[in-house]
């Protein structure tokens, strides 16, 4: 990580902390409205209710607070992902599986504003690139495993192009949720998780678990 997206100043207080959460709040909420372009570091603080020099006690720059926002979203959904795979995942049936993560992350998409430009948006700088690499690369592992636990007679050099074809489904689908269009946003949801279950079935022998 570069000094450009290094925090300056670690907030060890309270006080110091929530000031930051503001912050990374403010932060997700306006490059979800406005874009990266637009977004300011002035914006940010006029947002988050700080001055620009309070945010620069933290933050050189707006790179910077979203490669925070990045990690903090990474640790997030790496607890997620621990919850929806869970260790008896070998026994829940496809259905169901597809069903629970597919809700799950819909759900953190609709709580975790910029998640989607940094989880698609990779171009943005180097640094915000390895942020959303590290999310994509844990969910591959995860579903390499879910695979591997699925269909263990699939080699392994198959099995990894079978992950990573699960999270190019993901990346490409899951932005399509996000919509005030409720009816159209259910039948989203809907294709899918027929889109994943389909494929998923399709890997797994007759003779092999659920």
């Amino acid at each position: 990580m570069s000094t450009e997206t290094s925090m300056r100043r670690v907030p060890r207080q309270q006080r110091s902390q929530k000031r930051v959460e503001v912050i990374l709040r403010a932060a997700a909420e306006l490059v979800t409205e406005m874009g990266y372009e637009a977004m300011t570091t002035s914006a940010i603080a006029e947002r988050a209710g700080t001055s620009i020099g309070s945010l620069y006690q933290f933050f050189p720059n707006k790179d910077s607070v979203l490669y925070a926002l990045a990690q903090r979203y990474t640790e997030e959904m790496r607890s997620m992902t621990s919850r929806v795979f869970s260790p008896d995942v070998e026994y829940v049936p496809t259905p169901v599986l597809i069903d629970r993560t597919v809700n799950a992350l819909v759900d953190f998409e609709y709580t975790h504003p910029g998640f989607n430009l940094i989880f698609n948006s990779a171009w943005i700088s180097q640094e915000l690139k390895f942020a959303s690499d590290g999310i994509t690369d844990a969910m591959i592992e995860d579903f390499d495993r879910v695979i591997a636990l699925k269909s263990p007679t699939l080699a392994d050099e198959h099995r990894r192009v079978c992950a990573e074809t699960m999270m190019g489904m993901i990346k490409g689908l899951l932005p399509l949720t996000l919509t005030d269009d409720l009816p159209y946003r259910g039948q989203v949801i809907h294709e899918f998780k027929r889109a994943l279950q389909a494929y998923l079935t399709a890997l797994i022998p007759l003779d092999g678990p659920a």
